[in-house]
């Protein structure tokens, strides 16, 4: 018998924030990661790029979101209201992936999703040399083979994206995520 679809039980961005750990949510995101697996070129080209992880046990996915981001958070600065479409410094992301690498050594591999594969991110990539995503092709699904292939890694290093936000709650897998300090009240 098929179900008669209902959008207003449907609606996931409804959420004002995808928390994994709600069941009701959880079940909805499984059941949309299914349909965009679906379509034959975008489960092809993840799984194309999880095989070029394969045979490492922990796998780490990145996001480092830059472009259409305004100028960078100083680390450690205090975090400002106005400030949710800036850059996390990519500092903070060569330190977490420094530390991962520094306790797992050669079992795990990254994977980098991001939007500019060249000089922003060209230290993270020579330090790391991650498995690199396909945001930079002209591809018309590029976006969701990075998202998908994400939210198959054991681990996420997330940015202040909804990008992000939707390959953790893919996933349903562990998350860092940077939190500065809260402004002063």
């Amino acid at each position: 018998q098929k179900e008669k679809l209902d959008l207003s039980s449907k609606l996931i961005l409804s959420f004002p924030d995808l928390d994994v750990g709600i069941p009701s949510v959880a079940h909805r995101l499984e059941y949309l990661k299914s349909l965009l697996m679906c379509d034959r070129e975008i489960a092809r080209a993840v799984y194309t790029n999880l095989d070029k992880m394969r045979g490492r046990p922990l796998k780490i996915g990145v996001h480092i979101r830059q472009g259409d981001f305004e100028d960078e958070l100083p680390l450690g600065e205090t975090w400002q209201e106005n400030q949710w479409n800036t850059r996390i410094p990519l500092a903070w992301y060569t330190h977490i992936a420094a530390l991962l690498q520094q306790k797992y050594g050669k079992e795990c591999v990254f994977f980098l999703a991001t939007n500019d594969l060249n000089e922003g991110v060209a230290s993270f990539i020579t330090q790391f040399e991650p498995i690199t995503g396909t945001a930079t092709e002209t591809r018309s699904c590029y976006d969701l083979v990075d998202l998908l292939t994400l939210s198959y890694c054991d681990l996420l290093v997330t940015s202040y994206s909804w990008f992000s936000h939707w390959a953790a709650g893919f996933s349903n897998r562990p998350y860092v995520h940077y939190t500065p300090a809260p402004a002063p009240q």
